[in-house]
């Protein structure tokens, strides 16, 4: 029972790597082609764009966000589904008047709002399926969304000759659209018996209790992941910024598969009641984490500088310098990955949000300090210093939720990495 049960998270984490692979591959299309098409200087422009949308999603997460893995085990599918749109709305509409105030451009403020709102409820869907557990729905969901994005601006940028970050926008509008659509159909059959819509109060409360501390947790990480873009646009340029966009972009493509065993670690611990378990399946899991980071962070930083130049053009050259920097923050951040997981699944949000709080005021420090002498480079020392810091301040957290002993818990390393065999692959694959 124990060896099919493993071969069935092996079966699911390879689903989940599988299609991450497909979105990291359409997303370095998308990048290829942003960098030929729009250049460093729109790039920059629309990297501040996207980072507006995914702060208003950020915000509306705090709803519909990550707790709903959790907190479907408590209550009604329609309840959490009503609650999260409510709040969805009231935060695009909120924002809609703050970008109107601030952002002249009313186009792109419409745009910017409609994907937002639209890609808030598809985030709620996401996470109901994988609190569902129905990992090939959310897989699926995910994919056609980069499928229709890479369609349609190999159409737009190459046959129609509109190159512009409109067109982008609205692709990313449409692709979102989509997803949604997908989505709304794995979710169909929870939905149908999912009870009446509405809420109460001890729903809200509940939303309140978990959902708070955990989307503060990702606002607070938001921050750590995209703070020294502002204040490096501040202190160089939109070029400069779009190339460091580029690099960060492409680094963080890296970290796919240790995102796909987290989802799956987290979809599992959510739902276990062992947390002896939970602490060996982590254990465990950031030992495939951590070679598949290494190789990761190997790969990146033997790329040939000639090879950004064929791929991404003259412009983007110092890439290469960047990735050198950023690389090591793959290594860290794929085994942070499963920290985090870890501690969420067992809603241990307290420690997030205590690592990412710490990791955003270090970020803040960080980039002011390096980004004025050291420019884009420095960006990425800033970035790559606090991802370590994130990870030690975790792995100490993990030592004491688990009461673990440190030589404990290499022994459960040691054990993890024996029962990597050809076997047992050749077994899954049969």
């Amino acid at each position: 029972m124990w060896f099919i049960r493993k071969c069935y998270m092996i079966k699911k984490i390879l689903g989940t790597t599988f299609s991450r692979i497909i979105i990291t591959l359409g997303g370095i299309i998308v990048l290829l082609l942003n960098t030929r098409y729009l250049g460093a200087q729109k790039l920059g422009e629309l990297s501040l764009l996207l980072v507006a949308i995914n702060l208003i999603l950020q915000v509306s997460e705090f709803v519909g966000g990550s707790s709903l893995v959790y907190l479907q085990k408590k209550h009604q599918t329609n309840q959490l589904l009503s609650v999260s749109y409510i709040w969805s709305f009231l935060v695009s509409v909120i924002a809609l008047f703050i970008l109107h105030f601030f952002y002249t451009e009313i186009k792109f403020t419409m745009i910017i709002i409609g994907c937002a709102l639209i890609q808030s409820i598809n985030h709620t869907h996401l996470h109901l399926l994988v609190g569902k557990e129905k990992i090939k729905g959310y897989n699926i969901s995910s994919m056609v969304q980069m499928i229709l994005v890479v369609s349609l601006i190999l159409f737009y940028y190459l046959i129609q000759d509109s190159t512009n970050i409109s067109t982008y926008l609205t692709i990313y509008f449409f692709g979102q659209v989509l997803t949604l659509l997908f989505s709304s159909f794995y979710l169909k059959s929870n939905i149908k018996t999912g009870g009446d819509f509405g809420f109460n109060i001890p729903l809200i409360k509940d939303v309140y209790h978990y959902g708070f501390l955990i989307q503060l947790t990702n606002l607070f990480q938001f921050g750590v992941y995209r703070i020294n873009y502002v204040v490096l646009e501040s202190f160089t340029s939109f070029a400069t910024l779009g190339i460091f966009s580029l690099g960060t972009q492409f680094s963080e493509k890296a970290l796919i598969p240790s995102n796909a065993i987290s989802l799956i670690q987290y979809s599992n611990i959510s739902n276990s009641t062992s947390k002896t378990k939970a602490a060996i399946l982590t254990i465990h899991l950031l030992t495939f984490s951590f070679i598949i980071g290494l190789v990761s962070t190997i790969a990146l930083i033997i790329i040939p500088e000639s090879f950004i130049i064929l791929i991404f053009g003259e412009e983007f050259v110092s890439v290469k310098s960047l990735l050198i920097y950023l690389a090591p923050g793959v290594l860290f951040m794929s085994i942070s990955a499963i920290y985090s997981h870890y501690f969420a699944g067992l809603a241990k949000y307290k420690f997030n949000t205590i690592t990412s709080f710490t990791g955003i005021i270090l970020m803040t420090l960080m980039s002011y300090l390096l980004i004025p002498k050291y420019g884009i480079l420095g960006a990425g020392m800033a970035t790559s210093f606090v991802y370590f810091f994130q990870m030690i301040i975790q792995m100490f957290f993990f030592k004491h939720e688990s009461k673990l002993t440190w030589n404990s818990i290499r022994q459960i390393h040691i054990e993890g990495f024996s029962k990597i065999s050809i076997s047992t692959l050749k077994n899954w694959i049969k």
